[in-house]
């Protein structure tokens, strides 16, 4: 059962990034036996803890949960109750499940982009590379306001115009 102010998550899909791999590898924090893996997960709510709304129980989340408790590789996981997101129903969990670590890295890296000058131009920003986590934060970026130009040699002009941004394309090399 969860504890206060956490939810239980039956896991339906584990999301793996480096984080989970590189600690799994090296265990830098001293992992007991038995200890669960996983950072990322989604699934559905089957019970909260008190201070947790009941009305969150069969609801669709994703989450992103700290390396030092039992993960998401798990049947079931407990999670802080500010740690999930729900899920629409138009968005299948596998693809949830990826979203937390890149979703989260590229928030903290988009609040610490300055605030744009007052001026009659929009704001620029030139973004390198578009892996997982540039793609989100390129869109937040966008939604806000910023002209974005992205230096990459993997993007193609129609999804550069889908997310509307400015690509600059390298070539790539024999």
């Amino acid at each position: 059962m969860p504890d206060t102010g956490e939810v239980l998550v039956r896991n339906d899909f584990a999301g793996i990034n480096p984080v989970d791999w590189k600690f799994i590898e090296g265990n830098p924090l001293n992992w007991p036996a038995g200890h669960i893996p996983g950072v990322d997960g989604a699934g559905i709510i089957v019970a909260v803890g008190a201070g947790v709304d009941a009305s969150l129980n069969g609801q669709r989340v994703a989450y992103h949960t700290a390396l030092a408790r039992d993960g998401s590789f798990a049947r079931y996981t407990r999670v802080r109750a500010e740690a999930f997101i729900r899920v629409p129903e138009s968005m299948p969990l596998e693809l949830a499940a990826a979203l937390p670590c890149p979703l989260l890295t590229a928030w903290q890296a988009f609040t610490k982009v300055p605030a744009p000058l007052l001026s009659q131009e929009p704001a620029s920003v030139v973004v390198a590379g578009m892996g997982a986590v540039n793609k989100l934060l390129v869109q937040y970026l966008v939604t806000t306001g910023y002209r974005v130009d992205v230096v990459s040699g993997s993007l193609t002009a129609g999804e550069a115009a889908a997310l509307g941004i400015h690509p600059t394309f390298w070539p790539r090399l024999p």
